[in-house]
């Protein structure tokens, strides 16, 4: 894997390559999923909310932008000014921005938003058009595949780019061949 150009700190930047994406998306679900359940769980203790009765649509929106507020709360946290999630610390990637410096909390947000309507859409169009919409859901991630900066649609959207965090092997350590 090639490197980009230097970070401001002068290390190059290598780009995480798709698996470690994929694996990094898989690992971070497991951890949301803990994280939905805590957080669903205290909004339902909160408005005793149940989720399935009728006159209760109002508190079923609600409770959706409530998560969708925790979950971009979440990420928005972990991605800004250096912090990564414990997804992206056990696989050793970083996020970063164009220049390859910690992104702002506003550019974390923006990253979220982008990433959540790469996904929205898709869904949002398989219920309109049916099994076509669902065929559309994989496209923003295929950039990774063909880009040699690895970036996803929402990457380069949101002027972003997930780097391997430190690409060099330590000093007392063999690099792996």
């Amino acid at each position: 894997m090639s490197a980009l150009p230097l970070a401001p700190g002068g290390s190059s930047i290598v780009p995480a390559g798709a698996w470690r994406r994929f694996m990094c998306a898989g690992y971070e679900g497991l951890i949301l999923f803990g994280v939905v359940i805590f957080f669903g769980y205290a909004f339902s203790a909160v408005t005793r909310f149940e989720g399935h009765l009728p006159q209760t649509a109002g508190l079923r929106l609600a409770f959706q932008v409530y998560l969708l507020v925790v979950v971009g709360a979440y990420f928005s946290w972990f991605w800004s000014r250096g912090r990564r999630t414990l997804a992206m610390k056990t696989l050793g990637v970083r996020l970063v921005d164009h220049t390859g410096a910690a992104l702002s909390p506003a550019r974390a947000m923006a990253r979220y938003v982008v990433a959540l309507i790469c996904i929205a859409l898709p869904l949002g169009l398989a219920k309109g058009i049916g099994i076509i919409g669902l065929l559309l859901l994989p496209i923003p991630f295929m950039l990774a595949l063909v880009l040699p900066s690895r970036n996803t649609l929402y990457d380069l959207i949101a002027g972003t780019r997930l780097i391997i965090d430190d690409p060099r092997p330590p000093a007392n350590k063999p690099a792996d061949r």
